[in-house]
């Protein structure tokens, strides 16, 4: 019979040599082919020993072949009949049914993944659960983010929402003294690497950990935030846990032992049907390249067919230059910072201000083609900044806001670079995706990239996830142009022009 000692991070595994032989071809598998036999991918570990968040689907796998064994030490589920949440539990916010209901879920279960859309309340839900914790329990949680961006966001929710003590680790802050700890992951990693530190003392009362934007969890620095507690609720929240839509590669399955089973995953059509998101309506503009049909290097690709393309860059600035004149507020999303410091450029001979926030939290002014002024603002103050502007504006984000940045009142999204990631596509996507007053509709502008066998595929690869992400909900459209002239009129019933 085969025995699963079960820990709070890892499970060992202890049996005959057959049973366990079959254990780790069942975790065994090739991110490149479909053989389930390659050596060194195996997540069954040195030691027999498996991420605790993989014991649920090994035990399936188990009993669908009949196989014997026993689980020692896993813990006792909460009673899900004194598991209560109630809608009022967070001071100054109230709970929606379904908001409820995944942070019930999550509670009873422990551990697993929240998989939810932007605009969702992931927050919200990661609010509950806590203080649900900090009310019953009387524990602290540890919550890990990807950004200074996200440090700030979620400090400050938190606190409003009346969590006891909340404090910050990254960007200068150290709160050892709080209660619950908002945590930036390269902050986090660093302080866990000096044992016996304040921190190490401090991290003995968690009973909790929280991953936002748990898809980063594959990497090395992330799965370490999970070591050095014994905490028995581990959480991850994402609206693109894996790399696609579904578990696929070694990484997707790191992310689901770090946490666990999915505990729900919630619908972007059924959301925006109820009001609760902006639907999209997507407009594809044919954009050329020349020179590059054949080429496969994707840095050529990249520099010659987007960054350095005059032609699909003249079509950006005629675009964002049309509709913020027109009362839009447009975002502009960029995969390089050159890149988006040309557009600023080029756009801010015809428009002031033109801003572009990148990484460190820095914000850049451009007018009359002229760089002006770059200074750090946090996000908090950016998003009130852009609230003061009387009607429309442009802002170039760069990645380091693909996920640590939410423009609740922008309506339309340019997408400037290229690229065919999953995750990518639909984070920059619902960086705009926030519930709106009104109509609750926003216009995302993707290209049609044509004249490359790279661009072409990955501009198809686009459209296949905007299809199957959002064409369920309702008012959803796809529409084709030729002409930025077209997309204008579409958007806003008048066409641009100079």
């Amino acid at each position: 019979m085969l025995t699963f000692h079960y820990g709070p991070l890892y499970t060992k595994l202890e049996g005959p040599p057959r049973g366990i032989a079959y254990v780790k071809a069942f975790l065994t598998f090739s991110e490149l082919e479909e053989s389930f036999y390659v050596e060194g991918l195996s997540l069954l570990e040195r030691g027999n020993k498996l991420l605790t968040g993989l014991l649920p689907m090994t035990l399936r796998q188990l009993d669908a072949v009949s196989m014997a064994y026993q689980v020692v030490d896993a813990p006792e589920l909460n009673d899900i009949d004194t598991v209560s949440v109630e809608p009022d539990l967070l001071k100054g916010s109230t709970l929606r049914d379904y908001q409820q209901s995944i942070a019930t879920k999550a509670l009873y279960r422990k551990r697993g993944l929240i998989i939810a859309p932007t605009g969702s309340g992931k927050t919200i839900i990661s609010a509950a659960v806590a203080k649900w914790i900090e009310l019953n329990e009387e524990k602290k949680t540890l919550i890990v983010v990807p950004g200074v961006n996200s440090l700030y966001q979620l400090w400050s929710r938190w606190t409003e929402y009346g969590l006891r003590d909340v404090g910050r680790l990254g960007d200068g802050h150290k709160d050892l003294d709080a209660f619950h700890l908002v945590a930036v992951v390269n902050s986090l990693h660093n302080i866990n690497q000096r044992k016996g530190s304040a921190f190490h003392n401090w991290l003995k009362g968690v009973i909790a950990v929280q991953w936002m934007e748990v898809q980063h969890l594959q990497a090395p620095m992330w799965v370490g935030t999970g070591a050095g507690t014994e905490a028995s609720y581990r959480l991850g929240l994402s609206a693109t846990p894996f790399s696609e839509d579904k578990p696929k590669i070694r990484s997707d399955y790191v992310i689901i032992g770090m946490t666990g089973d999915p505990v729900v995953e919630l619908s972007d059509s059924v959301l925006m049907d109820l009001g609760h998101m902006a639907t999209p309506r997507v407009h594809f503009l044919e954009a050329r390249s020349e020179g590059i049909g054949a080429e496969r290097d994707w840095l050529k690709v990249k520099k010659y067919g987007v960054n350095q393309n005059e032609a699909r860059n003249d079509m950006i600035r005629d675009l964002a230059v049309g509709l913020v004149k027109r009362g839009r507020k447009v975002i502009v999303m960029v995969t390089e910072i050159s890149h988006g410091k040309s557009l600023g450029k080029a756009i801010s001979q015809e428009f002031f201000p033109v801003l572009m926030y990148h990484g460190g939290s820095k914000l850049i002014t451009f007018d009359q083609g002229r760089e002006l002024t770059s200074r750090k603002t946090p996000i908090n103050e950016l998003r009130g900044h852009l609230e003061d502007i009387e009607g429309g504006y442009i802002l170039i984000g760069s990645p380091a806001v693909d996920e640590d940045a939410d423009f609740p009142d922008a309506n339309v999204l340019i997408l400037a670079g290229a690229g065919k990631a999953y995750r990518r596509i639909i984070q920059r996507s619902g960086r705009v995706l926030r519930a709106k007053p009104g109509e609750n509709s926003v216009d995302i502008i993707d290209f049609s990239d044509k004249g490359s066998f790279v661009l072409k595929n990955q501009a198809a690869t686009r459209r296949k996830f905007f299809l199957s992400r959002y064409s369920h909900a309702r008012d959803f459209k796809a529409l084709d142009y030729s002409d930025p002239n077209q997309v204008i009129l579409s958007i806003c019933g008048t066409a641009g022009g100079k």
